[in-house]
């Protein structure tokens, strides 16, 4: 993952837990109508403050009435979303920043063009204040005559009397830096590492602190008044200590670069990194800039708009994602990054018509840099257009030889289509690109092990256990000794390490608490059950191949998983259901090309089609509950529900938990939480399951509960 912080150096002071009420500052808004402060609430540091400001001429309408509805539908939006996560109901009590959204009211009261006029740091605190103002609007005054009204909301979290006045005097003026001891200075810190999802604010904001008292203390007098900026790239291993520090960017005086280069080294070692990162190091990119002018401010609010959004598609927030960086675009429409970063929003959101858009034209915008050409690969690869896939690829090559991701994804098209020699040297490339990386090592031994040469592939796979002996490498390389029906006592104990590994993890999931690890880890125990089924499979243990199998499939609907259930029962001589299996996988996403073969040959060449479709809606079906709806509700809201095993086959609902939407609905948790819901588990390992639905209900009607695939839940909120 890539995260950013953007540091101001001069610091703000914030005031300490605040007993008196707030004096609140009295402000115009651009529109000459004064801005409506309403109290959100109190947390350690401060209050929970909101303003609306008028940003259209009213030409002398009366909106106070409307906008007092306004606030007490946005208060009642707010304390919905802000009481359903745990995790933002402890940031509330004391997390400081400020945002401020802009949108548009129309006439019948629909918000739209929404944009972030502050760039948010916090996604929850992002989230909770978009969230706040949809649906908040009623119709605008009949006797408004224009087409819409624009709004601009902002939200102080835990900010005191001081910062609020601050603010406000801002709020007409042009952004600064602000003014030391040694003049204006400003830096800016982009992490460059996965983080695996660790929190790494507490760390770096200590980290930033001890660099930047490093930085003032060594700028000489001479370079007080001196303008530049620089850059300087660095890891930080385990232990704290810095290694690979290089200057990237040099500001062209060398009594500039000194004292950024010492504020590093004189920090040197940083606290170790936290306990939960597993990494072997974390990469860091620190910018400087000297009396920065209005030029050099506004980059870095670009900049600012591209690191929030990709930090936001990192984290699942696709709409979000996309409304920065389209936002970072229109700022700077030839930014090095921001089509790319774009691209990969729609990439993961699956919208790959869009995205090959936006790769495109981040090619036209800057063709010898960044990772496009490999990016526009990507959604080929995944489409099975494997020559067009190839052909980006080997263009991101021409471009940089070493890059990191391209020679390796060259080598999986090869591999997909079965061309192992040609996949090899891609592969061994990548290995030695990425030496502390154990998936290209996974993929040549799967390259090795399909040529018949047994030695090497399992010297590959030691490597690859030996650079990360993790859940994922177990489970790909079990999966790959299953299909070969190779070493599978091996296979199964590297099989059964990954399900035992996640199951662990699991096992004390609770709703109260749920975040993206969890989500993630449903997600592959799916594929865990698929490949300890495969591997009993290839052992020729048919009643555990399907137990697991078929609980894969049920959880995680993947089309690999139905296939494997199909050969299952095609093995039993179960034609029928091998067949209705097959045309389950053919409707599935991503099917291999080989089900459809298999599928042809129980039921003719010409009838395969009509198999599609005869089942096509199923997969879909067999993901909805159908509950009364004896309230008469209507709406449409997110649930999370939590799942474990019960007596026998059935499945017992431990909680659940609304997400989002019309809070009406939730007078029926407790239809769902008597709903039937249809898992298989395995075995008894202990083990619980988040799964995420829609409610969906008209009053006249039932209710139905569509289930989302764990692959599509990427957001707690």
């Amino acid at each position: 993952m890539r995260l950013a912080i953007l540091l101001l150096c001069s610091a703000l002071v914030f005031g300490q837990s605040a007993t008196p009420p707030l004096q609140l500052p009295k402000a115009e808004s651009p529109a000459g109508t004064a801005s409506q402060y309403f109290d959100l609430g109190t947390g350690t540091n401060g209050r929970q403050l909101g303003a609306l400001d008028i940003l259209t001429d009213i030409h002398g309408v009366d909106f106070g009435p409307y906008l007092q509805r306004v606030v007490q539908n946005i208060l009642e939006n707010w304390n919905r979303i802000a009481s359903g996560s745990a995790s933002l109901r402890l940031k509330l009590q004391s997390k400081k920043e400020r945002i401020a959204i802009e949108f548009a009211v129309t006439k019948e009261g629909k918000v739209q063009d929404t944009r972030f006029a502050t760039f948010p740091v916090d996604l929850e605190f992002a989230h909770l204040t978009r969230a706040s103002v949809a649906d908040a609007f009623p119709p605008l005054p009949d006797d408004f005559t224009e087409p819409y009204l624009r709004l601009r909301f902002r939200v102080y979290y835990n900010l005191d009397s001081a910062d609020l006045t601050a603010d406000q005097i801002s709020q007409n003026q042009d952004y600064e830096a602000g003014t030391g001891a040694h003049g204006r200075q400003l830096d800016a810190l982009d992490i460059l590492s996965d983080t695996q999802g660790v929190d790494f604010g507490p760390y770096l904001q200590r980290m930033v602190k001890d660099v930047r008292e490093n930085w003032y203390h060594l700028i000489p007098e001479s370079a007080r008044t001196k303008k530049g900026k620089l850059a300087i790239e660095f890891a930080i291993k385990k232990d704290g200590k810095v290694a690979d520090m290089r200057l990237i960017a040099t500001s062209g005086d060398v009594g500039l670069d000194r004292p950024a280069w010492g504020s590093i080294t004189a920090s040197n070692p940083f606290p170790p990194l936290p306990s939960e990162f597993t990494g072997p190091y974390l990469a860091l990119r620190f910018r400087f800039y000297y009396n920065p002018d209005k030029a050099d401010l506004n980059d870095l609010k670009t900049a600012d708009l591209i690191r929030t959004g990709n930090e936001a598609r990192q984290n699942g927030h696709y709409d979000l994602a996309i409304d920065l960086l389209k936002r970072a675009i229109e700022a700077d429409a030839r930014s090095n990054r921001a089509w790319d970063l774009l691209g990969l929003a729609y990439f993961d959101d699956g919208q790959d018509g869009l995205a090959i858009n936006a790769f495109q034209k981040q090619i036209e915008v800057n063709p010898l840099d960044g990772s496009a050409f490999n990016d526009l690969g990507r959604v080929y690869l995944r489409q099975r257009k494997y020559d067009e896939a190839d052909k980006w690829f080997k263009k991101q090559i021409e471009v940089q030889p070493l890059e990191e991701y391209a020679h390796a994804n060259l080598g999986i098209s090869l591999l997909e289509r079965h061309k192992y020699e040609d996949a090899i040297p891609e592969l061994e490339k990548a290995a030695s690109i990425r030496p502390n990386n154990a998936t290209p090592q996974v993929n040549l031994g799967r390259a090795y092990l399909n040529l018949g040469q047994d030695e090497k592939a399992m010297t590959a796979f030691d490597k690859a256990l030996t650079i990360a002996a993790t859940p994922p490498v177990w489970n790909n390389i079990s999966y790959r000794l299953s299909l070969k029906k190779s070493h599978l006592d091996r296979a199964q104990q590297y099989a059964e390490s990954a399900v035992s590994a996640t199951a662990a993890n699991l096992r004390t999931l609770s709703l109260e608490k749920l975040n993206r690890r969890d989500l993630g880890n449903v997600f592959v125990l799916a594929i865990y059950w698929d490949t300890l089924g495969w591997v009993a499979f290839a052992g020729g243990k048919l009643d555990i191949a399907e137990r697991y199998v078929s609980a894969a499939w049920q959880l995680g609907g993947d089309a690999e998983e139905a296939d494997h259930l199909g050969q299952i029962y095609e093995k039993r001589e179960n034609k029928s259901e091998a067949a209705h299996l097959f045309a389950l996988a053919m409707n599935a996403r991503r099917p291999e090309p080989e089900t459809r073969s298999r599928l042809a040959a129980l039921v003719g060449d010409g009838e395969v089609d009509a198999a599609i479709e005869k089942y096509r809606n199923e997969q879909l079906q067999a993901r909805t509950l159908h509950l009364s709806n004896s309230p008469a509700v209507n709406g449409r809201a997110d649930f999370f529900v939590l799942l474990s095993p019960g007596e026998g086959t059935k499945v017992t609902v431990e909680s659940t938990s609304f997400v989002s939407g019309d809070e009406n609905l939730k007078v029926l948790a407790d239809s769902l939480r008597s709903a039937k819901f249809t898992q298989q588990f395995p075995d008894n390992t202990p083990v619980k399951i988040v799964r995420r639905g829609t409610l969906d209900c008209k009053a006249a009607a039932e209710c139905t509960f569509l289930l989302a695939l764990p692959v599509d839940v990427k957001s707690v909120n």
